[in-house]
């Protein structure tokens, strides 16, 4: 039986180092991509809850912009921005809108080309039945 020499060793510990970091960049890509995932959901529930702000103040008082503005005021309290293009309030006053939401991710944000992917879009509907 033959001593094990010194390469064995290096062998093994390159092979490991391989590991280590294919398990890094694994774990950060799948990080970022569940992070750009969850974001897209909190868009879609803080989307509802800046239409259901809009539709109470639309109901209160029925002006479009005022609606808006509430939508806006709660968006921005929540690091988000309602669009203009996306506002809508129904001869009901049911008030669709849409917000961008910007996700914080470890790498995604840093490279160029790949960056507007952190910036979701959540779409919402809300009518006050208080009313």
């Amino acid at each position: 039986m033959r001593a094990a020499t010194g390469d064995a060793g290096g062998i093994v510990i390159g092979w490991l180092t391989k590991l280590i970091v294919s398990l890094a960049v694994f774990a950060v890509i799948v990080f970022d991509g569940l992070a750009v995932g969850v974001g897209a959901l909190h868009a879609t529930d803080d989307a509802n809850s800046a239409a259901d702000a809009a539709s109470a103040a639309y109901h209160s008082d029925p002006n479009v912009q005022l609606a808006y503005e509430a939508a806006e005021t709660w968006a921005t309290q929540h690091g988000e921005q309602a669009l203009t293009s996306g506002f809508q309030v129904d001869p009901d006053g049911r008030v669709h809108l849409t917000l961008i939401k910007h996700v914080t991710t470890l790498l995604l944000y840093r490279i160029g080309p790949l960056a507007h992917y952190t910036f979701v879009r959540g779409r919402g509907d809300a009518l006050d039945v208080t009313a």
